[in-house]
């Protein structure tokens, strides 16, 4: 399942698994209402965690090598703008679902999703770093992993993740991106979602991954903060790409019930992930 999902990630897929796809997704109350701030997740009140005896990975071994994250090894985040900001989103991604899982008290959950971006995403952008002459956050991001791993108190969680938020600002802000740039930023965001909850459900809709179901919904809450924060200027075309995105993912937070998964998923959800991505990347291009 997990090698025909990935080739639906390519424009061809349009026709197949396009945005009206989505009226079939039925996963419940969404997780988080969409908010035009990254930072803030309005979450539902989870569902108790799984018992321990099911199959369920436990969050702690569910972590380094996930599948659907990471750069190809043509991608140079040195040079190029959108695959530098893409993995800048993943690491939101991580801390956005890390701290609603930590606000909700799923302590165990917070942890791994804190520690991620440090040993996977974050040490390899750091030749993009000095190459771009963009002071990194090392202190940052070991600080809010640290204080989570440590057990402070919530203040002093919130105020470290607060000063991450400054840090990933500025360096986002040394970048000369595109309203197009931003939009397939987006776009990457999504497809990789779409990887990280294929490998979340097994093709019988059982739960295989609590923690990549998770990150599927801190990419995709990170992309539409991303479309929202787009500003037109006026550009009928951009205003309407930009509608036209939020629209493909409003739909989408049905998928992620609650912060801790249900025992079963809707399996489709991966291909639909993937046809949301691809139209708003024929939103995107047709900006060129």
């Amino acid at each position: 399942m997990k090698k025909q999902l990935k080739l639906w990630s390519s424009l061809s897929v349009v026709t197949l698994v396009g945005a009206g796809a989505l009226s079939g997704c039925d996963g419940g109350k969404p997780a988080a209402a969409v908010s035009d701030d990254a930072t803030q997740v309005h979450a539902a009140q989870p569902s108790a965690a799984p018992d321990s005896s099911t199959h369920i990975h436990d969050p702690a071994q569910e972590v380094i090598g996930a599948e659907g994250e990471g750069m190809s090894e043509d991608a140079d985040p040195r040079a190029d703008d959108v695959v530098f900001l893409g993995q800048i989103g993943q690491i939101r991604g991580h801390l956005l679902v890390g701290m609603a899982l930590f606000r909700a008290g799923h302590l165990d959950h917070a942890r791994t999703h804190m520690k991620h971006p440090e040993d996977e995403l974050y040490a390899a952008l750091k030749p993009a770093f000095h190459a771009r002459g963009i002071v990194p956050f090392d202190d940052a991001l070991t600080g809010l992993a640290q204080a989570v791993e440590e057990g402070k108190d919530s203040a002093e969680v919130e105020s470290a993740y607060s000063a991450l938020l400054t840090e990933l600002s500025r360096v986002e802000a040394a970048v000369d991106a595109s309203a197009q740039d931003k939009l397939l930023v987006a776009v990457g965001l999504v497809r990789t979602a779409g990887e990280e909850y294929g490998i979340a459900v097994a093709d019988d809709g059982s739960l295989l991954n609590a923690h990549e179901y998770q990150d599927a919904f801190g990419f995709v809450k990170t992309a539409d903060a991303i479309v929202a924060s787009i500003d037109s200027g006026g550009d009928e075309g951009l205003a309407g790409a930009v509608a036209d995105s939020k629209a493909l993912l409003e739909p989408l937070y049905t998928a992620w019930p609650s912060l801790i998964p249900p025992e079963s998923l809707e399996p489709t959800i991966p291909s639909k992930l993937y046809g949301v991505a691809a139209n708003m990347e024929l939103e995107a291009r047709a900006l060129e």
